[in-house]
């Protein structure tokens, strides 16, 4: 039966994770999701491998394997919390590792080499011709100018647009902000009507993930002010945008015969070599009010901070698998009287000190290699998911990860485990049975 003392333990160990997770979460919720997550997780870690070291009992045949078997089979709870403690910790590095290469490897093939990098804006209607020129000679040739003009927008089937009225902070924020609003009939080649018409007349083409969070459907009258006028129209069509095509593109597009009369600038981007940057500086220099935008620098330092992201995180998992490697050895210390009547059991029935190393050794690389071969099939399938249904990238099964995790868990695992107990196969049974503590 646990002490009083190990309960109230417990109860201050529990109270102090709350606490850490409210303060750093910084809002109820997200705590007890963070935490939940947490604890499913190693759940989830520990009732797997258990089950993986139930089939790996069906078929084990060697000596110090069965009796390792049956002795973590006798501490059912104590295994599991081994193995959900070394998976989660390795299924962290995992993530951060191999995953996050994985994922930026697939989005950066999936960039064509030609992608633009260069963005510029704020170019008036009457520079134009004089800009494009310009960027003609200098062999770019993947350079559209659009019309570019921003609007709030304020109405909505002749209600007034609320806010605070949406409980999702993205849709507040997108319905408070100013709209970069573009116009033209037709469809660009990055772009992919879903529902409804082309464009026509008077309308407005919507992108569907816009519509979706602001819960605009076709057949809507928007209004949109822009520069003092209210422009206002029917949702014709709703459309998808590939986004990291890197071209320009806009959430809401209307047609010309809205815009005949607005002011407007124009918006363009283009691909740029690197060795020819310094072209950058003499284009701004002839267009002084155009602004342009060095795609490719922003993308290097937003792979840097998120580098320095990544260390960091790493970290703090390297922490967590040390915590795992605590539990374990943890447990090695609460089961040792037992498991010193077991070493004396087996020596005085003629167990030699190699058998009761091998044994020793086969319950730590049992626990190990299974909690490694969870972390690194969670890592695999998570990245998995994670590219192809909300990256939406090419990315394959890292089939290599579960079996690099699996041999990482062993070594650890099995490593430990032999360390803490290799006095054990050196004593003799009656040095063990009057001396089990």
């Amino acid at each position: 039966t646990a002490p009083a003392r190990l309960w109230l333990s417990l109860l201050v160990t529990l109270g102090a994770a709350a606490a850490v997770f409210l303060w750093v979460a910084g809002d109820a919720r997200l705590a007890l999701y963070v935490a939940g997550g947490i604890v499913g997780a190693v759940a989830v870690s520990g009732l797997v491998g258990w089950l993986l070291l139930w089939l790996v009992s069906r078929f084990a045949n060697g000596f110090a394997a069965r009796i390792a078997l049956r002795q973590l089979a006798r501490r059912i709870w104590l295994s599991a919390a081994q193995l959900g403690a070394l998976a989660v910790g390795l299924l962290g590095l995992w993530l951060l590792t191999a995953v996050e290469r994985d994922l930026l490897s697939a989005w950066e093939r999936r960039l064509p080499a030609d992608a633009p990098n260069v963005f510029a804006f704020n170019i008036q209607p009457d520079q134009a011709r004089a800009f494009q020129d310009a960027l003609t000679a200098g062999q770019v040739k993947d350079a559209v100018l659009q019309p570019m003009i921003r609007g709030r927008w304020v109405e909505r089937n002749g209600q007034p647009v609320q806010p605070r009225g949406y409980d999702d902070e993205r849709a507040r924020r997108l319905a408070e902000r100013e709209f970069n609003l573009s116009w033209g009939e037709m469809l660009r080649e990055d772009n992919r009507l879903t529902a409804g018409k082309p464009l026509a007349g008077e309308g407005w083409s919507v992108e569907a993930g816009l519509a979706e969070t602001l819960g605009i459907r076709l057949g809507d009258t928007l209004t949109f002010d822009v520069a003092g006028t209210r422009v206002a129209g029917k949702v014709v069509n709703l459309r998808t945008v590939e986004w990291d095509s890197f071209r320009v593109n806009f959430f809401v597009v209307g047609t010309p015969a809205m815009f005949a009369d607005a002011p407007t600038s124009l918006i363009t981007s283009f691909h740029l070599p690197p060795e020819r940057r310094a072209e950058v500086a003499q284009w701004s220099r002839a267009f002084p009010n155009v602004t342009f935008i060095d795609v490719g620098e922003v993308l290097g330092e937003v792979r840097r901070v998120l580098g320095l992201s990544a260390s960091v995180l790493r970290l703090v998992f390297v922490f967590c698998l040390a915590a795992g490697v605590v539990v374990l050895l943890a447990a090695l210390e609460t089961s040792a009287p037992e498991r010193r009547r077991e070493a004396a059991v087996l020596r005085a029935l003629g167990a030699h000190s190699r058998q009761i190393a091998a044994i020793q050794w086969w319950e730590g690389a049992l626990i190990g290699a299974t909690a490694g071969l969870v972390a690194g099939l969670a890592a695999s399938v998570t990245g998995w998911a994670v590219g192809r249904q909300v990256l939406e990238l090419p990315v394959s099964f890292n089939a290599w990860l579960p079996l690099a995790s699996l041999l990482a868990g062993l070594v650890l695992a099995g490593g430990v485990t032999l360390w803490e107990r290799r006095r054990l196969s050196r004593e003799s049974a009656l040095g063990l049975l009057r001396d089990p503590s």
